[in-house]
């Protein structure tokens, strides 16, 4: 009697086993179908937004074609995004003109040696290398009068000749001796300065007395 039950027993552990293994296999196979419906959803919506990316992508030329869209934007920008050639230049009367001039001729920066400083003794030979420098640069005109400030003040040729003027003044403020300097900080221009400095130094006796300490007597 217990071999048969032992049987029996033998044969519904092996039928429950199989059972279990059916459910099993079973339940792989409803993952991977879901794995697999998952898997297409996503690359359906990856397709979705690579085409909206696509649409977003498209070149101003291709989204002006929308009739919506062109009536939205005013007629110069798209003709800024439909042209991809530069526009011709702006007329007085376009609301992209500017008051900076396109052609702004360049500015010379003007250079001394180091080593020449004006002196109360020097002043012929430090006359002479700095015309020399200024007739070589084409800035001679600022000092020698054939050259005034334009006018207007308010006009770009007078803005430009301003600032060549302040550069050329700079550096004969830096060609001077720290003793001479004070004598031509109120000047209005490199003329200005180039006249004081001519007054004052162009007669050797001149400068020898300017510089000569002064001198006390006695009255008693």
């Amino acid at each position: 009697m217990s071999t048969v039950a032992n049987s029996w027993i033998g044969e519904v552990t092996k039928l429950t086993d199989k059972i279990r293994l059916k459910k099993t296999h079973q339940q792989l196979a409803n993952f991977f179908l879901r794995s697999q419906t998952i898997q297409t959803e996503d690359d359906d919506q990856i397709e979705e937004s690579g085409i909206n990316l696509m649409e977003k992508e498209k070149p101003a030329s291709v989204l002006l074609k929308s009739p919506a869209t062109e009536n939205e934007l005013p007629e110069e920008t798209a003709f800024w995004l439909m042209d991809p050639t530069p526009p011709s230049p702006p007329t007085p009367d376009s609301p992209f003109t500017t008051s900076i001039p396109i052609n702004t001729p360049s500015l010379t920066m003007v250079h001394f040696p180091s080593s020449l400083k004006l002196s109360s003794s020097n002043y012929l030979s430090w006359k002479t290398q700095v015309e020399a420098i200024l007739h070589g640069l084409d800035l001679h005109k600022f000092i020698d009068g054939s050259f005034p400030p334009p006018s207007p003040v308010t006009e770009p040729p007078y803005i430009h000749w301003f600032r060549q003027d302040r550069l050329l003044f700079g550096a004969l403020v830096g060609s001077l001796s720290p003793s001479i300097v004070p004598l031509i900080t109120n000047a209005t221009s490199s003329l200005d300065a180039w006249r004081i400095l001519s007054n004052t130094y162009a007669s050797p006796s001149r400068g020898h007395i300017l510089n000569q300490p002064p001198t006390y007597t006695n009255s008693s």
